[in-house]
């Protein structure tokens, strides 16, 4: 099994260019592809998206839960997936978990594919 750790995007600042200006690390790559490998589930990317459309407020996944036809253990898995992956955060509650985007994992990925720095670097 692969350690938590190696799974998050680069810290914020080491990936200051975005990808159609200058290649990125190797390093970088490897954490950047593990963390786009956690957003291609469709389910994920809807709980993401769930998640970050609260705009920084916290979701309970008592309220995630009824979007999906999936069971709460599988629910609970993919929301695994995305802590492990530095996307969002999560807070045990009693028997509830209330999860909150991270705002600089979504910047991170923003500013890697940022086409719109392509067209500045060649106005330049």
């Amino acid at each position: 099994m692969s350690n938590p750790e190696s799974r998050t995007i680069p810290n914020e600042g080491c990936c200051n260019t975005p990808m159609v200006t200058e290649p990125v690390s190797e390093p970088d790559a490897i954490a950047f592809a593990q963390t786009f490998k956690a957003l291609s589930d469709p389910v994920r990317l809807r709980l993401l998206s769930m998640i970050a459309a609260r705009a920084g407020a916290e979701v309970c996944v008592c309220d995630l839960l009824d979007a999906f036809t999936q069971t709460a253990p599988t629910i609970s898995h993919h929301l695994k997936v995305l802590r492990d992956a530095g996307l969002i955060t999560g807070e045990r509650r009693a028997s509830w978990v209330y999860y909150t985007v991270v705002p600089s994992a979504l910047a991170a990925l923003s500013q890697l594919l940022d086409a719109s720095a392509m067209t500045a670097a060649a106005d330049a």
